[in-house]
């Protein structure tokens, strides 16, 4: 078990050495990562409309009008 914690810390201190001159572009990252999960999912969605309309009304009982209005307003 000490074997196991040693090999853990000498991981942890590699990690924190490689980690440290990108530390501060960390949250511009994040935030980055964030904005374009949402634009890829606004993308798919309105490069498959008509399929997204279907899984919304077939499988997940969504009535006709307002499954095209859920769509619609995750694009925006």
């Amino acid at each position: 078990m000490d074997s196991v914690r040693e090999y853990s810390r000498q991981f942890e201190d590699l990690i924190d050495r490689i980690g440290q001159p990108i530390k501060p572009y960390i949250p511009a990252i994040a935030r980055f990562l964030i904005v374009v999960t949402f634009l890829e999912d606004a993308l798919r969605i309105s490069t498959q409309f008509s399929d997204q309309l279907y899984y919304l009304q077939r499988h997940r009982g969504f009535p006709w009008g307002i499954s095209h209005f859920f769509l619609l307003t995750n694009v925006l």
